[in-house]
């Protein structure tokens, strides 16, 4: 139990304890008549005089308390700046040593030079001397061979000098060089010498300051401990107030319960409620191709294979627009979580405990779950014997009989991979574990830290993020945002929406008002898990085409390096089984889709100018072309690859909309 707590737990117990003797004197005085009204009046007039002054005190302790947190981690702040500080010395002692070492090469090439120069000068004369023997030599010996032999010797002594004469200029840069070096060096470690005559002041500062903490501390820590004397002696409040205070947050319902005006009809159709929430987005003033609408709620049925569903492309092409009016038209709760560029870590995206306040601070998405939780809800649903609901939350914010679709807006502002990784791997792990065995589902529950341990007390809560619960992701590719690692890619279905083809006329906002659109009613979690558990039939010899389909595009894949493995196989395989059968060819279809959402995202870098990448994508083409006929994934393919000006392939994704249609809000 920390501080904080202690000290709420110290005051709520003086309190109770001041008021108890109130009562006491109150009701005391209220049977004995011979004790004057005044003598009880100024008794209550001096317990309250009494609270006043311990609410005072209380007051000035929890301010001291506070302030000794902000001085202590000040504290560690320049504990951790002293040791750098001390890492820069040693970086600066052996730039000194560096320097000496140079010093040392450049003494010697002065040396050098000077022995070179010396044996030079001394090569000169003896040519001088040289040259007037010869002179003599010649003077007195005209023969043909002694002046043969004299000229041979002058030779090699010209050529002597001009070996000698390079080796004095190699030896003259190199001693430039040093010297330009040694300056360097020279100003460099004054600078440094600087620094650290600064640093050691900081330093012996900090020293200073850490002491006059370091006192403070161990005084605030005496009155901690008196304080948690005097909380044993006035006693405190019961480990089960402590826990209901450390959880009330998560209580506070997130989706409304009347967003829907009633329940959709548990018979209803999968092709009756898609035709129902078509024509909702129609209404709403979007324009969207029927592919797109199909393939965007058939990967959302695949969710146990590929738990997100990730909408790419460039701003104002109807990416948030799109999840936003299918949930209202398909009758699913809607709950928007705008990623921010600081997060980091899971508590951004789920909440923390903190400690100062002793409760847990969800957000918006945890108390979202825990409204949509269908097993943790009632007694004995954890595993443990003890219900994790309180009773009055169960009646107040329980929707888990319905649908939730959860849109992270622009979710790689942040590495995804730093605040979206554990949770995703949660979800993945959803897959073939009965949600109403405890065991079986652990693995794929997220645990919140409760902060509380005392006897009889919850430490954590376990959240169950079932198949009522859906994840789409937008993400604009410029400057400011991060990309995809293959374990999100792998484990997701990324739908990009290309650039549209016509600007000219831009469709109203809302065709119809709001008051005036369809209520569809909310979808039952029974109704959707059985459009799951029941994929449409789907003929063996159909599976077996898509099989051969897969293996072959794998293969393309291999070429540059790129091949997927079971878990995208069978992802593929599973979308194919789930693609709703309301249009024609809805095989091909279905595969076109999963190139394009699965595969093109795998070739994103590839050089295009290589010819493996060329034939990769060449062979993937003439499959979609031949085989599966889908004439503009085709097209757009071919642009992508021959796109003027570009080195490296960049899918930017396919316009499906018909030929009247706008730009997309």
């Amino acid at each position: 139990m920390n501080w904080p707590m202690m000290l709420t737990l110290s005051f709520a117990g003086l309190a109770s304890s001041m008021v108890a003797n109130v009562l006491a004197v109150y009701q005391g005085n209220r049977y004995r008549r011979w004790l004057p009204k005044r003598e009880v009046h100024e008794t209550l007039e001096a317990l309250k005089l009494s609270l006043s002054e311990k609410e005072e005190e209380y007051d000035l302790l929890r301010e001291k308390l506070y302030e000794a947190g902000t001085i202590i981690a000040e504290a560690e702040k320049q504990s951790a700046w002293m040791e750098k500080t001390r890492d820069d010395v040693a970086e600066l002692r052996n730039r000194e040593k560096e320097l000496k070492d140079v010093e040392e090469k450049i003494a010697k090439a002065i040396e050098e030079w000077t022995n070179a120069d010396g044996r030079l000068m001394d090569t000169n004369r003896e040519l001088a001397d040289a040259a007037a023997v010869l002179e003599r030599q010649r003077a007195q010996l005209l023969s043909e061979e002694e002046l043969l032999r004299q000229k041979q010797l002058q030779d090699d002594l010209a050529g002597e000098v001009r070996e000698l004469t390079s080796q004095q200029r190699t030896l003259t840069a190199a001693i430039e060089v040093l010297q330009s070096q040694q300056a360097e060096i020279r100003s460099e470690r004054e600078q440094l010498a600087s620094a650290v005559a600064a640093l050691r002041v900081e330093e012996q500062e900090l020293k200073e300051r850490s002491a006059g903490l370091t006192s403070r501390c161990e005084s605030l820590e005496k009155q901690l401990e008196e304080l948690k004397q005097r909380n044993q002696q006035l006693g405190g409040s019961s480990a089960a107030a402590d826990e209901e205070r450390s959880t009330k947050l998560l209580w506070e319902p997130t989706i409304i319960a009347n967003r829907f005006q009633h329940q959709m009809p548990e018979q209803v159709s999968e092709a009756a409620a898609l035709d129902t929430a078509t024509k909702y987005i129609e209404q709403s003033g979007l324009q969207y191709d029927d592919r797109v609408i199909r393939a965007f709620h058939t990967s959302l049925k695949c969710a146990d294979e590929a738990p997100l569903l990730v909408l790419a492309g460039i701003s104002g092409t109807g990416k948030s627009a799109l999840p936003t009016r299918y949930a209202e038209g398909m009758g699913m709760h809607f709950l928007n979580v705008p990623v921010q560029p600081g997060w980091d870590s899971p508590a951004d995206l789920l909440g923390f405990y903190n400690h100062l306040e002793g409760r847990f601070r969800p957000t918006e998405l945890t108390r979202a779950l825990l409204q949509m939780d269908f097993v943790n809800k009632v007694a004995g649903a954890n595993g443990t014997g003890v219900g994790t609901w309180p009773e009055s939350a169960s009646r107040r914010v329980d929707l888990s009989d319905r649908m939730l679709l959860v849109l992270l807006d622009e979710m790689n502002l942040a590495r995804v991979e730093y605040y979206f990784s554990e949770f995703l791997s949660r979800l993945e792990l959803r897959r073939g574990k009965n949600p109403n065995d405890a065991k079986s589902r652990r693995d794929a529950e997220l645990v919140l830290d409760l902060g509380v341990a005392g006897e009889g007390q919850h430490q954590s809560m376990r959240v169950f993020p079932g198949s009522n619960v859906l994840f789409v992701g937008t993400m604009n590719e410029d400057e400011s945002t991060q990309s995809l690692s293959d374990k999100v890619i792998d484990r997701s279905n990324v739908m990009r929406f290309g650039r549209p083809n016509r600007l000219d006329e831009r469709p109203q906002r809302l065709a119809v008002a709001p008051e005036n659109l369809v209520d569809p009613g909310f979808l039952a979690r029974k109704t959707w898990d059985g459009w799951v558990s029941q994929p449409n039939p789907t003929a063996e010899r159909e599976l077996r085409q898509v099989g051969e389909w897969i293996q072959r595009v794998n293969q393309e894949l291999t070429k540059v390096g790129r091949p997927f493995g079971y878990r995208v196989a069978e992802a593929m395989m599973a979308y194919v089984r789930h693609y709703p059968h309301v249009a024609d060819n809805p095989l091909e279809h279905a595969f076109a889709d999963q190139i394009e959402l699965r595969v093109l995202p795998k070739l994103r870098g590839l050089d295009t100018h290589d010819h493996g990448t060329d034939e990769a994508i060449t062979g993937i083409i003439n499959i979609l072309d031949s085989e599966l006929g889908d004439e503009k994934l085709v097209r757009a393919l071919k642009d992508a690859l021959v796109r003027s000006g570009d080195q490296l392939f960049h899918w930017a994704g396919v316009d499906r909309l018909r030929s009247e249609a706008q730009l997309l809000t």
